[in-house]
């Protein structure tokens, strides 16, 4: 059954149901890690970690109306970041830092924690001119609560401050990381970026991966470029087109010749049964099939690492399922 549509305004209802406020939800549930983005695929799943039901990607492609890959909280609520935003330009201004603010203007009596009345005087003492009631209800984390603690404004104060422009990186760029790191490209997408050998990787899956990796930069535009028929996710054809074109003439040679893998295998390559095959058997059976292209390359982009002498059956079938992925669409 096609699941419910949710619309941005029913999310900001949820979030204030919930956590009693919006920015309170983006803080707790949304950003926890406390970058002031949030991808799509972390935004999908922790929306539904929270109960949202419905076509959550869809309303995430509500939200990020510019394509940016991710969202922040001018994008969820623009009123609550525009409120915050002017506050801890305030903070900014006349104290620096946050932590210095609560002490000097804030926290006076040392109690560590601020009701309404004495957060109001703080907002006058850092010059903000807004709203400071509505201001100690949209930082509040929980409804029900009468003060406000330092911990308080400064997850907001993550949330709320620009995030940095991350440094672009070009797909030629995150090859020559990929090899840097691995020795081929293909070693890195099956060790790191496709480890669940389903032969394509979505964008959320891509963000983390990538970072996980110790990639830094902007990954989610990264992913744009290499997407560039907009499928939702990337094969490894999309990172490497020398290995689209090399590894499609090497299965087309296969099934030719001898229908899949798993019988080329015996047949052409494996032929001493000894269920690894080094570079000069790969060689003679590439040599079996009709493959006349550059087998050194494709010995060593279908090797899972940089210096291993052998290639066995699962290295092949990886590479298979690589190819078969980006011709389904």
């Amino acid at each position: 059954p096609e699941l419910p549509v949710i619309s941005v305004e029913e999310f900001r209802r949820t979030l204030k149901r919930l956590y009693g406020s919006v920015h309170a939800g983006w803080v707790k549930y949304l950003d926890v890690t406390e970058v002031g983005r949030v991808p799509k695929g972390e935004f999908v799943n922790r929306a539904r970690s929270i109960g949202v039901t419905g076509q959550v990607a869809a309303l995430f492609a509500e939200l990020d109306v510019d394509k940016k890959g991710f969202i922040t909280l001018q994008d969820l609520y623009p009123e609550v970041s525009k409120i915050t935003k002017q506050f801890f330009t305030c903070v900014q201004e006349t104290y620096g830092t946050i932590e210095e603010a609560w002490r000097k203007a804030f926290d006076v009596t040392k109690r560590k924690v601020v009701g309404k009345k004495e957060f109001a005087k703080g907002c006058e003492a850092i010059g903000f001119e807004g709203n400071s009631e509505k201001l100690f209800s949209l930082l509040k984390p929980e409804a029900g609560r009468t003060f406000l603690e330092l911990s308080d404004l400064g997850r907001h104060a993550a949330a709320t401050v620009k995030a940095p422009e991350l440094p672009s990186i070009t797909p030629e760029d995150f090859r020559k990381m990929l090899k840097r790191q691995c020795g081929e490209v293909e070693a890195a997408w099956r060790q790191s970026l496709d480890p669940p050998e389903v032969g394509r990787v979505r964008r959320g899956e891509f963000n983390d991966r990538t970072r996980a990796m110790g990639i830094t930069g902007n990954v989610a535009a990264l992913f744009t470029d290499l997407d560039v028929d907009r499928k939702g996710f990337i094969t490894l054809q999309d990172v490497d087109p020398e290995v689209k074109w090399i590894t499609k003439q090497f299965f087309k040679c296969v099934q030719e010749t001898h229908g899949t893998i798993e019988e080329a295998w015996p047949k052409a390559f494996e032929v001493t049964k000894k269920t690894q095959v080094g570079k000069l058997e790969f060689a003679a059976g590439c040599e079996a099939i009709g493959f006349e292209g550059d087998v050194e390359k494709v010995f060593e982009l279908f090797k899972l690492e940089a210096d291993r002498t052998f290639l066995e059956l699962s290295d092949l079938r990886q590479a298979a399922v690589a190819v078969k992925a980006h011709e389904k669409d």
